[in-house]
């Protein structure tokens, strides 16, 4: 169940998002696609993004799968704006099921996955403080 879970993030996806930046400031709206197939048997799902942000183009490649040796759900980013890996992973949630928390460094997701044509991917960053606050806020509407 855990990878037809995933699945679902296969095909296309119109993306609209929202990114906050810092304390007050204008928040940032950008539009694009993301599109890609399961693969390996079902196993991942590997995404090509193409999102217009701020009048600049992101392309991005994003892979989600299940590991079922450690039994939790893992996601890898990866982007031409910089040159490093944002990894996450996180167990189930059993009491949203299809709403996947994910925990890396620096970041933390929320993608839920419970609407089969929507996709609401949630991203939180953390200040210098330690304290936390959500950094991008995007609504995947499948074609």
């Amino acid at each position: 169940p855990e990878h037809g879970r995933i699945q679902r993030l296969a095909g296309t996806w119109d993306v609209a998002l929202q990114t906050h930046a810092a304390a007050g400031a204008e928040v940032q709206r950008g539009r694009g696609t993301g599109v890609g197939p399961a693969i390996l048997g079902g196993r991942y799902v590997v995404l090509s993004h193409r999102l217009e942000l701020a009048g600049d183009t992101l392309e991005a490649v994003q892979i989600v799968g299940f590991d079922t040796l450690r039994g939790d759900y893992t996601a890898s980013w990866r982007d031409d704006r910089s040159t490093w890996e944002v990894a996450c992973r996180g167990a189930p949630d059993t009491q949203q099921p299809g709403v996947l928390q994910l925990v890396g460094s620096p970041f933390r997701f929320e993608l839920d996955l419970r609407d089969e044509r929507l996709v609401t991917w949630r991203v939180w960053d953390r200040r210098a403080d330690g304290e936390e606050f959500l950094l991008q806020d995007a609504r995947w509407t499948r074609r």
